[in-house]
């Protein structure tokens, strides 16, 4: 007498019919790349952000009443302007 086998499709076993795996690995995809964006735009912010901070403090305190700041304004000013009120 012959063994009867049952073998699913190579690579559907355990899947919902109607192709949702197609949308679900999309999406998984998708916000992984939205991450890794989000991570290079904040390096990004924070290089530029260091190099404003870099420039404002080698200028003379003249320099900086010119531009209507303080040494003690710096940190503050160049935060907000790269990162917003967020803190």
């Amino acid at each position: 007498m012959a063994a009867h086998v049952f073998t699913a499709p190579v690579g559907t076993a355990g899947r919902k019919p109607g192709g949702s795996e197609g949308k679900d690995a999309k999406h998984i995809v998708l916000t992984a790349l939205k991450g890794v964006a989000g991570f290079f735009d904040k390096l990004r912010r924070a290089s530029d952000a260091a190099a404003q901070y870099d420039y404002l403090s080698r200028l003379s305190d003249h320099e900086l009443r010119n531009r209507s700041l303080e040494r003690s304004d710096i940190a503050r000013v160049v935060y907000q302007k790269y990162f917003g009120d967020a803190a």
